[in-house]
């Protein structure tokens, strides 16, 4: 599968799973294209990876070598990091270089010369890494 295939599958699922997720607790409709942060445990597949797609993390980050060696387009390109190491550390979300990234705190803020992530969904994120930073 190539990069453009791929990614138009991401997008494919990534609009269903807008269209089928409704309400959030809260009862507000979800934003199109933008994945709620999730309440309890956190899904790389529902949440995770399609929240990199929205924000264009994987503009940058793909699978053809993507900028500093980090492919953001699948679990396993995240879970095998870059040229700066591992970028997740499963059970530290606040010690992970992804994290540390998308807040500033580590280098630049990640997505580079883009709008940065909402603290919501960077809290999911982190959340997601704390819970173990499953592939589910």
């Amino acid at each position: 599968m190539n990069t453009l295939s791929a990614r138009l599958l991401a997008l494919a699922i990534l609009a269903s799973t807008v269209v089928f997720s409704g309400c959030d607790d809260s009862g507000n409709q979800p934003t199109p294209g933008s994945p709620n942060p999730p309440t309890g445990a956190i899904s790389y597949s529902g949440f995770v990876g399609p929240t990199f797609i929205v924000y264009g993390c994987t503009g940058c980050h793909t699978a053809s070598g993507g900028s500093n060696g980090l492919n953001l387009t699948t679990y396993q390109g995240l879970m095998a990091g870059g040229v700066s190491g591992t970028a997740v550390i499963p059970g530290n979300g606040a010690g992970s270089l992804l994290i540390r990234k998308l807040l500033g705190t580590a280098g630049s803020q990640m997505p580079l010369g883009g709008t940065p992530l909402p603290s919501s969904k960077i809290d999911s994120i982190s959340s997601w890494i704390d819970q173990g930073a499953l592939n589910n």
